[in-house]
């Protein structure tokens, strides 16, 4: 029997599970903060490793890929409740404009490592940190040309140089 998870439930499942985990958080550069309708998202460090988090919990990246590692803020500034289902959406885009989808299970992992609540509903004037991971082919991705941008209006895109 196959069971399909929606997103929101896997990440409580995870969430439930790593609790008790010791998470990092590095910020390597200073952070920049940008607004869409009903939100601020502050870009806090980026990485590309071939390993990301602490103590195995994402395996290495296989031959020829590397991971991207995000971690970014989400402040609801708006009047109303934003519930998870209604966050921007994050992509990696590459120079062509292909958008590539995180890894669901490391971006999960990470980001509940670090703050175990990181995906409940934000109230107003309420902020959470948040941990993507892209596996991306390592021949390919170049920092300077590829971008990270937020699927809100207006889209919020942050250069990953």
């Amino acid at each position: 029997m196959i069971i399909k998870l929606k997103p929101a439930l896997l990440a409580l499942l995870l969430s439930a599970g790593l609790a008790a985990c010791d998470g990092t958080n590095d910020s390597a550069a200073p952070a920049v903060t940008r607004k869409a309708e009903g939100v601020e998202i502050t870009l806090k460090d980026i990485e590309v490793s071939h390993d990301v988090g602490s103590m195995g919990m994402v395996p290495t990246a296989p031959d020829g890929a590397t991971y991207v590692h995000v971690t970014y803020a989400l402040k609801n500034v708006s009047a109303d409740a934003l519930p998870f289902e209604k966050w921007p959406q994050p992509r990696l885009v590459d120079p062509a404009g292909h958008k590539f989808e995180p890894e669901i299970v490391a971006s999960t992992t990470l980001s509940a490592a670090s703050n175990s609540s990181w995906f409940e509903n934000l109230n107003p004037n309420l902020s959470t940190d948040a941990h993507l991971v892209w596996k991306v082919d390592e021949k390919s991705f170049d920092r300077a040309t590829w971008t990270l941008t937020f699927l809100s209006k207006p889209a919020v895109i942050f250069p990953l140089k």
